[in-house]
């Protein structure tokens, strides 16, 4: 109801969560000021795919007219989709008033399907614009009151999780450093498993990572896959060492004791608990532990 696109007021708030989610808007900041050419529809040339892109970059706290990179998100199409942010956006503008070139405008109380205007000849005000969020919170009666600022957070939170760098977020968000990002950098219950998963796969030796530049360059000098020490120790036979003890000649590589000759697991200082010691190449008997 609330953001059905069937009705003038459903579909102003269906456009305007769609803005503020895909380009990553600022509060209220600018959303006034906001024109009937302020986005524009643009098709991809490789793909085919409809989106809205700013033909128009704003300016921002964090983005002035004197910065030289482009900052804007893009807003492409879901084909089939009944929640397709396109045909919204394109819906929307169609039923705008002719006569009024602000993109917000205020919704009729009475209508018809087929009425060519959906909106009066009256933008939305300012103060309006900054309680959209904490309004349709109460209207729709979600467990919180949410701010416009939640769904910028929540923007920046997705592309975060989907692992795209700091340079690629600024460029939506606008945001000047990575530290100012680190706020939406949240990591769930999720994503501390698969951590945890990493760790269980590296103590019961199952490889989880590809080889080091290291291993591989010296793979690429011999021609041919690079035996470590490790390796060698890791193998009971070897081909040319028939009868040979492997394990007893590699034994001494097999402590943990500090030494000036081994540096498999030497201690050079002591662990505090922003320097604590590293395992690296140590292998632990269950009978010692």
């Amino acid at each position: 109801m609330y953001l059905s696109q069937s009705t003038p007021s459903g579909l102003f708030n269906k456009v305007q969560f769609d803005i503020r989610m895909y380009f990553c808007t600022r509060g209220a900041e600018n959303m006034h000021m906001m024109s009937k050419t302020t986005f524009s529809l643009k098709t991809d040339p490789e793909s085919g795919l409809q989106y809205i892109t700013k033909s128009a970059d704003e300016l921002t706290k964090n983005h002035r007219g004197n910065d030289k990179e482009n900052t804007t998100g893009s807003m492409p199409e879901i084909p089939d989709s009944p929640y397709c942010p396109v045909t919204s956006f394109l819906k929307y503008s169609q039923k705008l008033h002719p006569a009024c070139d602000r993109l917000w405008q205020r919704p009729k109380d009475t209508f018809c399907e087929d009425d060519d205007t959906w909106y009066c000849n009256v933008p939305v005000g300012e103060k309006k614009l900054k309680s959209f969020l904490p309004d349709l919170s109460v209207a729709c009666k979600l467990t919180q009151r949410y701010t416009n600022h939640s769904i910028r957070a929540t923007c920046a939170t997705i592309l975060s999780r989907g692992k795209y760098n700091y340079a690629q977020i600024k460029a939506v968000t606008g945001h000047k450093s990575a530290q100012s990002l680190s706020i939406y950098q949240k990591v769930n219950d999720k994503e501390k498993l698969q951590m945890g998963q990493a760790i269980s796969q590296s103590l019961t030796l199952q490889p989880s990572l590809p080889p080091s530049p290291k291993r591989q360059a010296l793979e690429y000098q011999y021609g041919h896959e690079y035996t470590s020490s490790t390796d060698i120790a890791n193998k009971s036979t070897m081909p040319g060492l028939e009868g040979v003890d492997v394990e007893k000649l590699f034994s001494d590589f097999d402590s943990c004791e500090a030494s000036t000759s081994v540096r498999t697991c030497t201690a050079y200082a002591m662990p505090t608990s922003s320097n604590p010691y590293v395992f690296n190449n140590c292998s632990v008997q269950s009978s010692r532990i």
